[in-house]
């Protein structure tokens, strides 16, 4: 979706290796889902790998083309976002997105600071302390039940 967004054509149609390494990772997930459903810890830390890595690639295939701030952030969030709710719902489980208050900001984070830091910083440099301090922020949310204001009700009487 982010390729389109772009108006690239998405790379895994020149190469169908991508899909290939797509399909047996699902397959394989499938078929280890009882064994790794026990071992949760492990899940959460590699799913805030994830959402850290695929945050930085939206934010930096977008500032390729040229977009602007807003873009940045956008599709830094969408494409870290994203793949967990396919995820989620390959699995038949509702999406983090919808029930984890602090599942989307973390790639926020990342999408804003890279569109502030990306012209004084070395790429290199700027990969990996982004990466590493969204996954800071997305297990420390978790541990620590980071949660985003919510309206105030009024008490029942």
């Amino acid at each position: 979706m982010r390729e389109i967004i772009l108006n690239n054509i998405p790379f895994y149609f020149y190469d169908n290796n991508y899909i290939l390494v797509c399909l047996a990772g699902y397959i394989f997930s499938i078929a280890v889902y009882r064994i790794f459903n026990k071992i949760n810890k492990y899940i959460i830390i590699v799913d805030a790998i994830g959402l850290s890595t695929f945050a930085f690639i939206g934010a930096e295939k977008t500032n390729e083309v040229g977009l602007g701030f807003f873009a940045i952030v956008f599709l830094a969030t969408v494409t870290a976002v994203g793949g967990g709710l396919l995820r989620d719902i390959a699995i038949r489980e509702v999406p983090q997105i919808f029930h984890s208050d602090f599942y989307a900001s973390p790639a926020i984070f990342l999408g804003i600071s890279f569109a502030l830091l990306r012209k004084y910083m070395d790429n290199l440099i700027l990969v990996y302390c982004l990466i590493f301090l969204t996954f800071i922020l997305r297990l420390c949310a978790i541990y620590f039940r980071f949660s985003l204001p919510r309206p105030w009700r009024k008490k029942a009487d």
